[in-house]
Parts: structure tokens; sequence; C-alpha cells
């Protein structure tokens, strides 16, 4: 199920430095489903005009004896091309109920070429040679793509494709005409997965709301999807 593991199973790695105009931001989110707090999600960010570099920590919280209780550690660094991400080092710890299923992974002109991920694919999902992935990006820079703060020329802009170790999958944003502070999003699975999670379900569709920030950017105010058991909402602290 894309919802709650898509922003809840990532983070961050420690990062060169970063020079040139660079913003450094912190972010903190809460994750509910049916209304129920269900875990938490923090973010450090340094960003310049080439280079990037994200740390999250995320955390079950609430809803006793639905998920178990479980933290995911991740990192990544790597450069902006333009408005395009290109990781250069990936790395994830867990523990708790999702420990072992940790993951690292390095880059080379935007292509994996160390891939280790201690989580086993699932029976029956075909395998993926990473040399075909190039141009895709980790976990964690998706979920940075998608809760990123934007200036107004790249609101709605968002088209990603993600690799993460197994599954090959994207991620992307339409502008919502009668709403200018809203996009749609659309997370795929592309490939990588067993028949039976395809005929689950393929496409994963969920609203982004924006906020205006006084310096004329746009922030993530709550993002919100159907999920398994019930509606899922990312909401800004």
């Amino acid at each position: 199920m894309m919802s709650f593991r898509f922003f809840l199973i990532v983070a961050l790695l420690t990062a060169p430095p970063v020079t040139a105009q660079q913003v450094s931001e912190q972010a903190s989110f809460t994750i509910s489903v049916a209304g129920l707090t269900a875990g938490r999600l923090t973010m450090a960010i340094n960003r310049s005009d080439s280079r990037y570099a994200v740390k999250s920590q995320a955390s079950s919280a609430g809803l006793a004896g639905l998920f178990a209780s479980f933290e995911v550690k991740a990192e990544v660094a790597g450069r902006l091309r333009a408005t395009r991400f290109q990781p250069e080092a990936y790395t994830a710890t867990a523990t708790g109920g999702r420990a072992g299923r940790g993951a690292q992974m390095r880059y080379k002109a935007g292509v994996p070429t160390l891939v280790e991920v201690s989580e086993e694919p699932r029976p029956g999902a075909p395998p993926i040679d990473p040399e075909t992935m190039g141009g895709t990006v980790d976990p964690l820079t998706g979920m940075y793509g998608v809760l990123q703060t934007v200036d107004a020329k790249a609101l709605c802009q968002l088209d990603l494709e993600l690799f993460d170790g197994h599954r090959h999958s994207a991620v992307s944003f339409r502008a919502v005409p009668e709403d200018p502070l809203r996009c749609h999003g659309v997370y795929r699975r592309l490939n990588g997965y067993s028949a039976a999670d395809l005929a689950e379900r393929r496409n994963y569709d969920f609203d982004v709301t924006y906020a205006a920030l006084s310096d004329g950017r746009f922030a993530v105010a709550q993002v919100v999807m159907e999920g398994r058991y019930g509606t899922v909402r990312v909401t800004r602290d």
C-alpha cells in the first residue's frame, strides 16, 4: 500500500558542504489515518542552487495494535540541475517493527552503482537491474520532492521516477485550475511489483494543498489521500 508506506518509510544522509545561496529549513508533519494520529515525520533540509541534502526521521505514533512501532532514519545528498534532482548517496536505517529494513545506494552520473537493500523482494516480484534505472531518485528524494517548499513557477511541476532497490515507481503533479493553491498528485507503480500487488492497485491519487509564505514561496500545508484504513492526512505542524 503506497499511502502510509510512502510517507513513513523514508529518510536521510550526511551531506557535503552546501554553498552559494544556501537555504536551510526544518519541517515537521503529523500523519493521521481515519482521524487518528499514526506517525510523525521531521525533515532537515540544506539546499543551494546546485546541491541539496535532506535528513529525515519517521516514527509511528498512536493507533496501538494497528501498526507495529518503528522508527526510520534516512539521509540523502546530491546535485540539483535546474529543478532536477540527481542523488549521489542515500542511506536508511530502521528499528522496531521495521528493524533490518535498511538501505544504501550510491550513484554515478545519475545511475545507481551500489545498491544494498536489507528487505527481501516480495515473492513473485520481477528483479530490476539497477543499471537500467538511470535518472531515477531514491525514496527520500522522492518524498522531499512532494513536500518541498517551492516558488510560484515550480508549483505543481513535479515529475519524478523512483527506485528503492527493488521497485520502480513514479510520482507526478498537475495543477487544479479551480484552486491555485492545490495540486493533484499520482503515485504509480511501474516495475518490480508482484502480480498480486499490481492487481490490488497500480495508481494512488492524492491532493497537496499549499500555504503562501511571506517571501513569495509556497509551503505544503497538507497532503490527503485515501488509504486501506481510511483517509490519510500528512499535515504540517
